[in-house]
């Protein structure tokens, strides 16, 4: 019996281009019957890291059925194009509660026409933002953990007159990060922000050092 090449048994790309959409549009079918909101978005870039803003979510001004919250992202495009750090308006409904003070949606789809997730300012940066950051307080501080041995910190408070409305498109303003945090001499993806103590930075990186930062006073202070 004369064995068939190996490469025979071998997938085309087509094959398992299709073989993946038939299994997304079945998970897409069945993922309300797993969780109580499902809510996606589609972005121009991939986001390798994404956290909470720890706001406390405001009323919507147009629909009284959700309530929004922040998320914070940074882009990675790889080089093809400028790379940013974007905060998001994330429009969520109101969770059932035992005193029925807010009405839940009448079926596990979210069907408001508003748009869910859209961006509302996004920073220029100098590289890809590897991690990205911000306080549990001074939730306006955010930092970035960049491409090279630096860390970045922002500060969005001196935006904020300008910001646009939820939905609106977002404010793109220029990379000019108030403080530069220095002592790594290569890149690396390790950041931890103190979730008790405001104003401590964490870092850990490729070069084998793990730097600690206070930034508790005004930014020009920070040691």
């Amino acid at each position: 019996m004369t064995e068939k090449p190996a490469t025979e048994y071998l997938w085309r790309d087509e094959e398992i281009d299709e073989i993946t959409k038939r299994e997304y549009k079945m998970w897409k079918m069945n993922i309300y019957t797993l969780f109580d909101v499902v809510i996606t978005k589609s972005v121009s870039w991939p986001i390798l890291s994404l956290t909470w803003i720890p706001d406390e979510p405001t009323p919507h001004p147009k629909d009284s059925s959700v309530s929004v919250h922040k998320l914070l992202g940074g882009t990675h495009t790889s080089g093809q194009d400028q790379e940013h750090i974007e905060l998001y308006h994330a429009c969520l409904p109101y969770p059932t509660t035992k005193q029925g003070n807010k009405v839940p949606p009448t079926s596990k789809v979210f069907n408001s026409e508003t748009e869910a997730i859209s961006p509302y300012l996004q920073i220029k940066h100098d590289g890809e933002p590897n991690r990205v950051g911000c306080f549990s307080m001074r939730t306006q501080l955010i930092v970035t953990k960049s491409m090279g041995p630096q860390l970045y910190i922002f500060d969005t408070s001196k935006h904020e007159k300008k910001l646009p409305e939820v939905g609106k498109p977002p404010l793109v303003v220029d990379f000019k990060p108030d403080l530069e945090l220095v002592g790594h001499t290569s890149d690396g993806y390790g950041l931890s922000l103190h979730p008790s103590q405001e104003g401590l930075v964490g870092s850990g990186a490729d070069d084998g050092l793990v730097c600690l930062w206070d930034i508790q006073g005004p930014l020009q202070e920070a040691s």
